[in-house]
């Protein structure tokens, strides 16, 4: 099982379907995954910043968060 799985079956079902009770539920785990993918970028964005250190191994996973937020980015507009 992937960790993308875990964590979904972890938060639960996030689809809608036009049922109340079933939507307000999806909602929740809505609101639930995306204060942990906030914790997860901001994780990331810290990472980021040190795309331009001197230190190699600190650049090279700074540019590589950097990246992937800037793909991201990309992604939403």
């Amino acid at each position: 099982m992937e960790l993308n799985e875990i964590v979904l079956k972890l938060v639960g079902h996030i689809d809608v379907v036009g049922e109340s009770n079933y939507d307000y539920r999806s909602h929740e785990n809505m609101k639930q995954l995306t204060v942990l993918i906030s914790d997860l970028l901001d994780e990331v964005s810290e990472v980021a910043k040190h795309h331009n250190s001197y230190n190699h191994s600190m650049k090279i996973q700074g540019e590589f968060a950097c990246k992937f937020l800037k793909d991201l980015k990309e992604n939403i507009d």
